[in-house]
Formats: structure tokens, C-alpha cells, sequence
């Protein structure tokens, strides 16, 4: 065996494979103790005890001390790309409106719409490449991006166009999400209609996402303008996700399956009865714990009843002007002590099962041979400090393709 480098660690925490995670599996780590991995042109060639891999492999070595290593975060929801910034609306959530109060007033997602209409596809890659640097600085390697602001043909294009403009070293996986909101200047049926007519045709024909979200909820789509929307993207080839559960239990989990939903968002209201059919369809539920501390809401998805039921579990950050949060360690944090997740299932949920939700797995969210050699080296000497201590300086060091990248 030849590498260009092996690293070696104090230990070393991954879930291993290429699918999900689910169930009682997702506390499932391989930790090995003054660890070593092995890399070479950017892939990861052997994992194990340093003595060993070192008598095994070439290159020089690289060590990282005492600290623990774990694969590199991936945020499997994020709408990181948008103009402008809603800062107005932390007052009126203080004074009690709720996120469909704003919706109603033309604030909310209407008002970055407005914004993101206005901006140019430069101007919009360049913000979301501040952002997705700043969470590279926070351990993530590969990042969703969705659309969603554009709401009509031309600025949904344009932003998905952004996405792979976006320049931070991380990996960018564009979402087509032009079923956010409804537009201000278009009416339902037609848009509904527009969106499947014009909008799936032209982001399918110019590659620009093999994937369609909607967000169902009151105020937004209807679970049957899901079912027609995501059915119709389902049959030009398109992984289907839906936002559903966030602020009511709209019913969405149905699309699990229905349409072999890829994942469903947020799920805050779904009840514990719904995880169990989830989970059979082996659709990956995304829990967004950061969402309802901006939301101020006090009810947190019930994560710990979704492992209980088999479900596999992912997490994402939820950036967005709504809940502007870089940081997917915090998620980390509030599934834990909000949404119910073990340490080690909440260390799975970021890394590999985010990567398949976002239809990765077979190349990141795990260290083992084959993989890309994207990791986090963490200044804790245990995984089973993480989450139990919490520092800004707790990333020490981001390596993309087996190269420092932060």
C-alpha cells in the first residue's frame, strides 16, 4: 500500500457504510484509540490503529495530538442561498407573531424573495460562499443547497445556477425548491401548474438538481399539490423530499410512502404513530432543532421516539434568513439535549445518514477505505465530550480530500 500521507489521531469516532443508519444502529460507531488513517490522491486507503497503518503505508505523517477525529459534518438542509437579511422580525416574534403571522404581512420568505429577485447570480454565489465558509469553519464539508426564493422561472434557475458557483472548498448538493411559497404576482392553480409544466422540464434538462422539495403546511402547498407536484418530478427522474410537520401535522409523511420520499424535513409535529411507516419506506427523517429556538417555539421533533420506531435520522442546520444558524455543531447540540438523540446517533445523524439524505453516502459521512478523505479534527480527546462540551474553538482543524481546507 502507497499514501501520501496517514494521519494520525487520539481516537478516531465513524459510522460505517454506504446506506442510512436506522434504528438502534445509529449508535453504532467503529472508535479506535490512537487511531491512524491513511490517504491518498484524496481517498481515504486504510483506517486502524496508527502502528499498523504506519507499518502498512508510505508518505509523511501528519499528527493531529490527542484529538479526536470524526468524518465531516454534512448539512443535508440549508437554504444558504438568498439575498438580503430579515432582522426586522425578531422584534415582531418577541412581540408574538408567529412565522405564518409574518408570511400573511408580505414579510418572511415574500420579503427575500423581493431581495433575492433583485440580485444577481454573482452576488447571490458570493453571500453563500461567506456562509458556507463560515461553516466549514464549524467542521462541515458538504452542504444542500436549495432554491426557493425565486418563485418563478428565471430567478429559480438563477439561483440554482448560484448554487454551483458557490466557492468555499465544500461540497454543494442544489435543490430545486421552487415550491416554497405561493408568489405574490401569480396565482395557485397557475403556479402549481407552472412549476410542473416549465419549471421541473428546465431544471432537469440543464442538470442543475436531481432533486425536488415543496414545503406542505397551511399558508404553503397542499398535501394533494404534493402528491401532483412531486409525483410529476418523481416521473422526469427526480428524488423527491418534502418540508412537512413544522408548525402543524399536516399529514406529509404519507409521501414516504407513496413517492419513496428520499427524506422528509423537520417533522416537529409528526406523530410518534407516522415513524414506524417512515421508517419501513426507509425514508430519512431530517430534524431541524435549531428551527424552533429561532421560531421560538417550544415543541422540538421527537427524535429519541424516531430511533425507538427504526427510523434513520439526519440533521441539518436550517439556515435561512428565518433561522440564521452557520453552525451545524449547535443542531448537534439541541438534538441531543431538545430532541432525544444519544451521542453517538446524533454524531451519525450529521454525518453519514445527512450524506445519504442528500444522496452522497457512497462517497462521504464515513471514514473507511474508499471514501473521500473528508474529516474533523475536534479538540476533545473523546466523542464522549462532544456535545457535553461546547466551545467556539472546538473545530480545530477541516480537512477536505485529505488536504487542511480550515
Amino acid at each position: 500500500m502507497t499514501g501520501e500521507a496517514v494521519f494520525r489521531a487520539g481516537q478516531l469516532a465513524t459510522p460505517l457504510g454506504k446506506s442510512p443508519m436506522s434504528g438502534e444502529q445509529m449508535s453504532e460507531l467503529l472508535v479506535i484509540d490512537d487511531a491512524g488513517l491513511a490517504v491518498k490522491d484524496g481517498m481515504i486507503r486504510a483506517v486502524g490503529r496508527f502502528s499498523e497503518v504506519r507499518r502498512r503505508a508510505r508518505g509523511r505523517t501528519v499528527d493531529l495530538g490527542d484529538s479526536l477525529v470524526i468524518p465531516g459534518l454534512v448539512d443535508s438542509h440549508s437554504h444558504v442561498l438568498f439575498a438580503g437579511s430579515r432582522e426586522g422580525e425578531l422584534g415582531m416574534k418577541l412581540s408574538g407573531s408567529s412565522y405564518m403571522d409574518i408570511l400573511a404581512s408580505g414579510g418572511g420568505i415574500l420579503s427575500t424573495v423581493s431581495k433575492t429577485r433583485h440580485a444577481s447570480r454573482r452576488l447571490l454565489a458570493a453571500s453563500a460562499s461567506e456562509r458556507v465558509k463560515s461553516m466549514m469553519l464549524g467542521g462541515v464539508t458538504a452542504v444542500e443547497a436549495k432554491s426557493g426564493y425565486g418563485l418563478n422561472l428565471r430567478d429559480e434557475l438563477k439561483m440554482l445556477r448560484a448554487a454551483g458557483d458557490i466557492s468555499c472548498g465544500s461540497r454543494i448538493v442544489p435543490t430545486y425548491l421552487g415550491a416554497h411559497a405561493l408568489p405574490p404576482d401569480v396565482g395557485r392553480e397557475e403556479y402549481v401548474s407552472e412549476i410542473v409544466e416549465k419549471h421541473l422540464p428546465a431544471v432537469r434538462r440543464q442538470s442543475l438538481s436531481a432533486f425536488c422539495d415543496i414545503f406542505v403546511e397551511k399558508g404553503a402547498f397542499t398535501l394533494d399539490e404534493a402528491r401532483f407536484i412531486l409525483g410529476r418530478a418523481k416521473s422526469m427522474g427526480f428524488a423527491v423530499t418534502a418540508h412537512i410537520d413544522e408548525f402543524s401535522d399536516t399529514g406529509g409523511s404519507v409521501l414516504s410512502g407513496e413517492l419513496g420520499a428520499l427524506s422528509l424535513s423537520h417533522l416537529a409535529h409528526t406523530p410518534r404513530s407516522e415513524f414506524a411507516d417512515i421508517a419501513a419506506a426507509g425514508t430519512v427523517g431530517i430534524i431541524l432543532p435549531t428551527t424552533p429556538l429561532f421560531s421560538m417555539s417550544s415543541r422540538y421533533p421527537d427524535a429519541h421516539g424516531m430511533v425507538s420506531e427504526g427510523m434513520a435520522v439526519a440533521i441539518g442546520s436550517d439556515l435561512s434568513p428565518n433561522s440564521w444558524n452557520e453552525s451545524l455543531l449547535l443542531s448537534c447540540l439541541l438534538s441531543v439535549y431538545s430532541c432525544g438523540l444519544k451521542q453517538e446517533e446524533a454524531v451519525t445523524a450529521a454525518t453519514l445518514n445527512s450524506a445519504c439524505a442528500i444522496g452522497i453516502g457512497s462517497e462521504a459521512g464515513s471514514l473507511e477505505r474508499g471514501k473521500r478523505a473528508d474529516f474533523v479534527c475536534l479538540g476533545v480527546d473523546s466523542y464522549r465530550k462532544l456535545f457535553y462540551r461546547h466551545s467556539p474553538g472546538q473545530v480545530l482543524s477541516v480537512y477536505v480530500g485529505g488536504k487542511k481546507a480550515a
